[in-house]
């Protein structure tokens, strides 16, 4: 049920429910992080394999260093330049946070949103809330309280009204191994922002490296109708006039306006019963670098 009622959605995670909440990037999939049964429904919801970690979520810093054993400086300069907002960092945790969280790793992935719903709740409860984004496993990511109404209905009791999801795309997770700061999921902040803050960044190539974190699934945020990356959109209808076929496209220019409303026009577009969807990667620069790999996770090889 979508609800404005923050004290329902509050009540409800402090009994071990799950819920829908929103965020700046998507909408997403709430627990108790300290509820073991909890943070198991979240996988049995969304049937979301447990080798897959989820993240973590907090409303100040003074309750991040409780759930990890350091912060080095490289990350506090990231959180505080960042946080609250869509920069989620990858910290040595402590024995406050179990196993089932992070799939066995030492290692707990955690942020602190900026939606001013998601922060209340944060405030209103004395635990972290797990939450990855509120969708069945590898589909199309929620920027609405009605998309994940259309996921889940009756599997949870609340679905907290938040508006659209503002950035629009999952939050960057990033990890800091000796001076370099790694990008393992591409998402709200990019990789020449995060230069600003510190010279040494690289991101991590899923496909040569082992799950460590949300996102880096090779297959994700894909729609249920086939999607073709093509050169030429016109010239691939005009060889193919037997497909029915969807064409994802944007008459924004600026890829932060194209990132709000990315997941939704796909989502829109995989309800029509059409044969393919099709669409152009985009500029591979800022934001861009990020909607080409969700296009590149959500495409058919």
């Amino acid at each position: 049920m979508i609800t404005n009622n923050i004290e329902l959605v509050v009540d409800a995670l402090k009994q071990g429910d799950c819920v829908g909440l929103p965020t700046e990037t998507v909408y997403g999939l709430g627990a108790n992080a300290f509820n073991k049964k909890a943070v198991e429904k979240i996988f049995s919801i969304k049937g979301r394999p447990k080798k897959n970690p989820l993240i973590l979520h907090t409303h100040s810093l003074k309750e991040v260093k409780k759930l990890v054993k350091s912060i080095s400086p490289i990350a506090h300069n990231l959180a505080n330049f960042y946080w609250p907002g869509p920069l989620t960092i990858l910290l040595n945790k402590s024995e406050l946070v179990s196993d089932l969280i992070t799939a066995g790793s030492s290692k707990v992935a955690i942020r602190i949103p900026n939606h001013p719903l998601f922060l209340e709740v944060l405030k209103s409860v004395d635990f972290p809330i797990a939450a990855p984004s509120a969708n069945p496993y590898q589909r199309i990511s929620p920027t609405s309280a009605q998309q994940v109404d259309e996921y889940f209905g009756d599997q949870l009791p609340y679905i907290l009204e938040g508006g659209k999801a503002d950035c629009g795309l999952e939050s960057t997770i990033v990890g800091i191994e000796k001076n370099t700061i790694l990008i393992y999921r591409q998402g709200g902040i990019t990789i020449e922002s995060l230069k600003k803050i510190h010279p040494n960044v690289e991101i991590v190539q899923s496909e040569k490296s082992t799950v460590v974190t949300s996102g880096m699934d090779l297959k994700h945020y894909a729609p249920q109708t086939k999607l073709l990356i093509v050169e030429n959109i016109n010239y691939f209808k005009k060889q193919n006039p037997h497909l029915n076929v969807g064409i994802l496209d944007f008459k924004e220019i600026d890829n932060r306006l194209i990132a709000k409303d990315f997941y939704q026009k796909l989502y829109d577009l995989d309800k029509q019963n059409f044969d393919v969807i099709v669409t152009k990667k985009f500029k591979d620069k800022g934001i861009g670098k990020a909607l080409n790999d969700k296009l590149n996770r959500a495409s058919t090889k």
